[in-house]
């Protein structure tokens, strides 16, 4: 089915704030519990990241339910005030269909993109820092998201980089990244669970240098314990530790 936009619908989704403002946000509700100090995301890292995660989208449910209640009233405002029930449903229904619809468009969007963001905000809480292709380096790296610790180093010693891509799902979308395996190794995050992980995809990843970082509790069952290439997320700071020390020396030249 397709649902046209209306002006009621627009206005109303208008009303949710934009990923970029509900991510800060969750950032400073995180930060005024002390849950942003370097020590605690090390040493809780997929804790936090799943406490960010959750926030993110209960904040973002909360707008969205505050846009239908703005639907609700400016419907009502706009109706005739001798319609009856019937024409009032006949006119408000298409409306809560578009408004629904749209939402969880924009709902599954912004969770993807919640997550895209949480990885590399968390990492250079710890003074690991992500950086990301610019517009003109992303012929040369295709699909990577991130560039620890930076872009010049991939660009004249790739294999003292690490290419970070950063996918709520990877189904085959793995692939994407693939193209990377002969400039290093590929650092994928994902929230995938044992429906989109078989034995044969692993080895897949294995093949074309891509270590699959995955929910602890993925990683810890036993079916996967034997795959070194797939780890837990938590282990992400300890397996990029070492770059802490190149930016610092960074700065000192």
């Amino acid at each position: 089915m397709v649902h046209q936009k209306t002006r009621l619908v627009d206005a109303a989704l208008d009303f949710i704030p934009s990923v970029d403002s509900i991510f800060s946000e969750t950032a400073e509700s995180l930060d005024s519990r002390y849950l942003l100090d370097k020590k605690i995301i090390e040493d809780n890292f997929w804790q936090i990241l799943q406490t960010f995660e959750h926030e993110a989208y209960e904040r973002y449910l909360d707008y969205e339910q505050q846009a239908l209640e703005k639907l609700k009233r400016d419907c009502v405002n706009f109706l005739p005030t001798d319609i009856n029930l019937i024409q009032a449903l006949d006119a408000g229904f298409p409306l809560a269909l578009e408004f629904e619809h749209r939402a969880a468009q924009s709902r599954k969007a912004r969770a993807g993109s919640s997550f895209e963001r949480a990885v590399p905000f968390l990492l250079e809480k710890i003074d690991i820092i992500c950086e990301k292709p610019l517009k003109e380096d992303k012929n040369r790296f295709k699909k990577i998201d991130f560039i620890i610790p930076s872009v010049s180093v991939a660009k004249t010693h790739p294999e003292k980089a690490i290419f970070l891509s950063i996918k709520r799902t990877i189904r085959e979308r793995w692939r994407q990244v693939s193209i990377e395996k002969n400039m290093g190794y590929v650092y994928l995050v994902s929230m995938s669970d044992e429906h989109d992980l078989s034995e044969a995809k692993i080895g897949d990843l294995e093949n074309d240098h891509i270590i699959l970082y995955v929910p602890d509790e993925i990683k810890l069952l036993e079916k996967y314990r034997q795959f070194n290439n797939l780890r837990k997320i938590s282990d992400l700071p300890k397996d990029l530790a070492g770059f802490r020390s190149v930016k610092k020396q960074t700065v000192l030249i």
